[in-house]
């Protein structure tokens, strides 16, 4: 489990997540049947996972993620854990997860990123299906 950075620490973390094209997000192998976190009131894609591959745009350039040793499934599209060299990117959800059809839901979620030890939190939207 990650333990988010507070104070000073958190101010000073890493940049905040950038939006990704699907393009981006294809090519790093994380689009399909998976799910994909925004911003409140922005749908541009912020994470994506699918399977077990994931993908940021973090300070301009698209990090790849795997799930981190022993993540537990947030969902059956998702893992609640994911980790790159130096990058550690945690999905915790805030609220009630709501069904959107047979295949799709939605819920509010905190993403923790965590680079190189300094780590910043960002609520969203996380939007799992096919």
């Amino acid at each position: 489990m990650m333990i988010a950075a507070s104070g000073a620490a958190m101010a000073a973390g890493p940049p905040p997540l950038q939006p990704m094209t699907l393009d981006e997000v294809m090519e790093a192998g994380a689009g399909g049947t998976g799910c994909s976190w925004s911003l409140p009131g922005d749908r541009r894609m912020h994470f994506a996972a699918a399977g077990d591959r994931a993908a940021i745009r973090l300070d301009g350039r698209i990090v790849a993620l795997s799930p981190a040793v022993r993540a537990s499934e947030l969902f059956p599209f998702t893992f609640a854990e994911w980790r790159a060299e130096g990058v550690t990117v945690g999905i915790t959800e805030v609220g009630k997860a709501r069904r959107l059809s047979t295949e799709s839901l939605t819920v509010r979620a905190m993403l923790t990123i965590d680079v190189r030890g300094t780590a910043r939190r960002m609520e969203g939207r996380l939007s799992c299906g096919s």
